[in-house]
């Protein structure tokens, strides 16, 4: 059921048993218990390795019965989907189970762990409880640490495994420098686990005396860049490439290592894969390749795991069959389930943990527990003969060496061959009779070191590459001097022949676009002169530029250095490049007014500003420069980079009519005074006057301004909602009478005086200013505001975390994830439970359940805060305390008494509870170490042997009394004027033996 975590048992059958005639006790209960994912991304996943336990549990029982009974338990949680949400919960899981179902005597009990466990709990629950702890999954060192998990077996192999038979083949063919290429975006953390392991046994290993350097590069395979990084930084320090990545990148690689030259026979490539499934690769992507590849693949060499199970074809169809009945998973045409070294792990080790109890049966003794540690010695460094799956070598470290095999390529059959394997039986890596047909000169596997050095500038080829470099560098390098020489000599003799011009501008120095089939053609637009970008006015002249041209430019162009003005466009100059002429002007990068307008929506504090610089420009044209720009419209209007307008082609016309020896270009109406219009009057100020009011217009309106039909008085139409002063203002400058029209000096000072929207005056950098300001002061309030919401709902966060982790621990979380784990030598434990909670629980709802047990906790948290008590946890009806830790105080045994007393007590005065319930309680004092379990939903746990016996006083008590310990009765006994201890004598505790007991009361 989704979302619940759900515990499947396997039933056992009686049959004979081989080995076992000297065992005269009742049935072993061999339980095993799996910690693992249900349906995620890994190969140790329920929906691939359940049917292999199921099917290994009933071979089991058919085997050893009657006097074992194997069961299977799997804990998981099916709503999970990623590693974090299944680690974070793995030790909740299985401690909930220990405290619930450890109270089968005569039991043994092993613990399958799974990649996504908390490693270090899992490894502690198993030493703590002294069960054997399996991996199904290819398990990495600190899994192995004796120190840390005395009783751990890696029957799924380990990583170490795969390195070293790497390392021995590097041996075997003397390759010392190798590059591991590191895929980093995979479905799977076998290629980063496996760098990182390679990385660490190549520092250690000395295999035949052979030492190596070994790095790692790691590449995007979805950024093409990336992956020609890594073969360029590989081939400059290695010829041996481990490919760590599946075999579709692998297969990319190689064709792009064909592409960069390196299919010449001195580059090696070892492809690395955990399986031969789709997920990773099988060695079969590598057959075939196109003729021009061919010299690349046969440098290839692939690791793999082969398993020796794929013969047994009844087991595989029994797994496949039970896998689709139960799972809903079938597999694919050549696919065999134990061609997976997790589900072939996952069935030995049903079938070792069996072998093991069955062989320790004649030794041992009835009554006693049994050691994972004895268990975990029985079956390490050993051979098995007689699996059910074959051969099998468990190392001195508790490790499986898996079947792994080495494939080359065959140029015979164009497909990958297998010419290597280990032998697990011999330990040691032996070769077959194909050769591979390396495509070096000789045949022979390519050198670690090439004759040249890595950088093909080393050893025999230092003088032959000098030589061809000077070779190479002597002729460029006297050319070089002749052309430099010959270049200075032209400049000279030009610079002396011809006058200086500030205005023109050589060609080479300008950098124009160019857009014609010829090249020749320049055209107007951007350009780089001097390394700043400009605007450039193309025009064709009729014929070359003579010398007295050159001296009419000279006058010609003289104001237009003097028409510097933050409101007028920079001119720079002219180039001349044959037949055409090019006006360099200074570049905006918002274009003109229409570009402008289309570009964004402008306020009137923005509009204001354009008005602003558009009248100030005019101003100094009108009266510094004593000038009139008669071409004026909202396109030579133009806007720099810091949105100021700028009054373009100034004084162009006349330049362009004398370049092109034509009369200045048609007039645009639009923008054009009615009379010089009809009279073709000479330009003046007036017409610029009256460019100005539909400039006024165009910018108040943002679109082209509308010349009136029949003009009455003002010739432009004016929209409604612009305001009254720009009104008056259009209507005075855009006026048909010549003679009413204003000046610019009046211009200037009648717009000074109007109040803009805002009541803010200057150009844009001012109202900005001006508005941040006020954005500043209200963000001000709006931040303070929220930071006090933000700290009242932060202590209301507080306040419900710390009733569910001590406050020590808050802290710690706050400042570090990891909180070490702290050893309490003095402390009270405290149990209780429900007697008649199970066969209630039956009859009435789950809500009813739930309401029920939300009230009874709700008074237990409320009772236990008068007393110096720490909640550990609840789960079901089961309420656990602990005085003494987190905080350890002198009186825990008295404040717990006094608490236990208080609950029977509220319990029993309580109307709230349905009838026929008695809170039973157990007691005792001792000593436990007590730490935060997980990373998410972390967990405050305590373990130890006080834990276990506090329970058993709980779980041997009676209804309505307090239970506890000898220990516990010998701390009160300085406060018998607050407790009763009466002797309840001494009684049998499962894995105690016998006790002395006590009943606590009240005077």
């Amino acid at each position: 059921m989704k979302g619940v975590w759900v515990m499947v048992l396997a039933g056992w059958v009686s049959l004979t048993l081989t080995n076992s005639s000297s065992w005269s006790g009742s049935p072993v209960h061999v339980q095993l218990i799996t910690s693992l994912p249900y349906d995620f991304n890994v190969a140790t996943a329920i929906i691939y390795t359940g049917a292999a336990f199921e099917l290994a549990v009933e071979a089991a029982n058919n085997r050893y019965a009657p006097f074992l009974n194997v069961s299977l338990t799997m804990l998981y949680n099916s709503s999970h989907q990623r590693c974090e949400d299944i680690s974070a919960a793995a030790v909740v899981t299985l401690s909930d189970y220990y405290y619930r179902h450890r109270n089968k005597a005569n039991s043994v009990y092993g613990l399958v762990s799974s990649p996504c466990s908390e490693a270090i709990g899992t490894q502690s629950v198993a030493t703590e409880w002294d069960w054997l702890l399996f991996a199904n999954g290819l398990a990495q060192d600190d899994f192995l640490d004796n120190n840390i998990t005395p009783t751990a077996m890696a029957i799924g192999g380990t990583f170490r495994g795969y390195a070293v038979i790497l390392l021995r083949i590097l041996a075997f063919y003397r390759w010392s420098h190798v590059t591991l290429l590191l895929q980093t975006r995979t479905q799977t953390t076998f290629y980063n686990l496996m760098a990182s392991t390679l990385l660490d046994r190549a520092k250690g290993e000395n295999i035949y005396n052979f030492l190596f350097s070994m790095d790692c590069y790691s590449f995007d395979n979805a950024v093409p860049q990336s992956m020609a990084d890594a073969l360029d930084y590989a081939s400059k320090r290695s010829r041996v490439l481990v490919i760590l990545s599946p075999g579709k990148t692998a297969v990319d690689l190689l064709l792009m290592a064909e592409d960069q030259g390196m299919g010449n026979g001195e580059f090696v490539f070892i492809n690395i894969q955990p399986l031969q499934q789709e997920v990773y690769g099988k060695a079969s992507q590598f057959d075939h390749p196109l003729p021009r590849y061919m010299k690349i693949f046969r440098s290839v060499l692939v690791v793999t795991y082969r398993s020796a199970g794929s013969e047994l074809d009844e087991l595989n169809q029994k797994i496949a069959d039970r896998t689709k009945l139960r799972y809903n998973r079938t597999y694919d045409n050549g696919s065999q389930p134990l061609d997976s070294y997790a589900i072939q792990a996952s069935y030995d080790i049903v079938d070792l943990f069996a072998l093991a109890v069955n062989e320790s049966l004649a030794t041992h003794q009835p009554d006693a527990e049994w050691s994972g540690r004895a268990l975990a010695a029985l079956l390490t460094d050993r051979n098995f003969t007689d699996l059910t799956t074959g051969f099998m070598y468990i190392s001195k470290e508790s490790a499986r060496f898996l079947d792994l095999v080495v494939f080359g390529f065959s140029t015979k059959t164009q497909t990958m061959r297998q010419m290597g394997k280990w032998s697990v039986a011999l330990r040691e890596l032996s070769w077959t009779n194909l050769i591979i047909d390396w495509p070096t000169k000789d045949g022979q596997p390519p050198p670690d070191l090439p004759n040249c050095g890595f950088s093909g500038l080393e050893g025999d080829c230092v003088h032959a590459a000098t030589v061809t470099l000077l070779n190479i560098l002597l002729p460029v390098i006297l050319t070089f001097g002749l052309a430099l020489l010959f270049f200075v000599f032209i400049r000279k003799r030009r610079y002396k022949s011809k006058k200086k011009r500030n205005w023109l501008i050589a060609q080479q120095d300008l950098a124009t676009r160019r857009n014609s089939s010829d090249g020749n053609s320049w055209t107007s637009g951007n350009a780089n002169w001097k390394g700043k970008r400009v605007w450039t006015k193309s025009v064709t002249m009729k014929q070359l530029p003579t010398e007295q041209c050159f001296v009419f430019l000279d006058l010609l162009l003289k104001p237009s250095f003097k028409m510097l003005h933050p409101n007028i466009n920079t001119f720079f100059g002219l180039c001349l490049p044959e037949n055409r002429a090019i006006l360099v002007s200074n570049y905006c990068k918002h274009g003109s007014l229409y570009d402008l307008y289309y570009e964004m929506s402008l306020d009137w504090d923005f509009k204001y500003s354009l008005l602003s610089d558009l009248i100030e420009g005019m101003y100094f044209i009108h009266t510094t420069l004593n000038m009139v720009h008669g071409r004026l419209h909202a396109k030579v209007c133009l806007v720099d980079d810091r949105f100021t307008l700028r009054i373009g082609e100034l004084n162009y016309h006349h330049i362009v009519s004398y370049l092109t020896k034509q009369p200045p270009r048609t007039i645009n109406y639009l923008w054009t005074a009615p009379e010089i219009i009809d009279a073709q009057t000479r330009l003046s100020r007036e017409g610029d006057i009256f460019a100005v009011g539909l400039i006024v217009t165009s910018i108040s309106s943002q679109e082209e301004p509308r010349r009136v039909q029949h003009p009455v008085g003002c010739l432009v139409d004016i929209p409604a909602y612009v305001p009254a002063e720009i009104r008056l203002l259009i209507e005075r400058c855009a006026s048909d009478d010549v003679q009413s029209r204003p000046s610019i000096q009046l211009v200037k000072r009648r717009f000074g005086q109007m109040e803009p929207l805002n009541g803010t005056k200057g150009n844009i950098v001012d109202r900005v200013f001006a508005r941040y300001s006020t954005y500043t002061a209200t963000l001000e309030n709006a931040v303070r505001e929220r930071s006090e919401e933000l700290k009242r709902e932060r202590m209301k966060c507080d306040e419900i975390l710390q009733q569910m982790l001590p406050a020590f621990v808050l802290d710690k979380l706050r400042t570090s994830r990891i909180i070490p784990a702290e050893y309490f030598e003095e402390s009270t434990i405290y149990f209780s439970d429900l007697v008649g909670f199970v066969s209630w629980v039956t009859l009435v709802s789950p809500w009813t359940v739930m309401k029920m047990l939300n009230l009874m906790m709700a008074v237990f948290d409320s009772q236990i805060a008068h007393y110096a008590v720490q909640k550990i946890e609840s789960v079901g009806d089961s309420y656990m305390v602990a005085s003494g830790i987190p905080t350890r105080n002198d009186q825990h045994a008295a404040e717990i008494c006094r608490m236990a007393l208080s609950l029977i007590k509220t319990f029993k005065d309580d109307g709230s509870f349905p009838s026929g319930f008695l809170l039973r309680v157990g007691i005792h004092s001792g000593s436990c170490a007590a730490g935060v379990i997980g990373t998410k939903v972390p967990r405050y746990c305590l373990f130890g042997d006080a834990v276990n016996i506090a329970s058993r006083m709980q779980s041997h008590g009676q209804g309505s009394r307090v239970h506890v310990s000898s220990t516990t009765a010998e701390l009160i006994l300085p406060h018998r004027e607050e407790f009763i201890c009466v002797e309840r004598g001494v009684i049998p505790i499962k894995g105690k033996g016998k006790m002395l007991t006590y009943w606590l009361t009240a005077p």
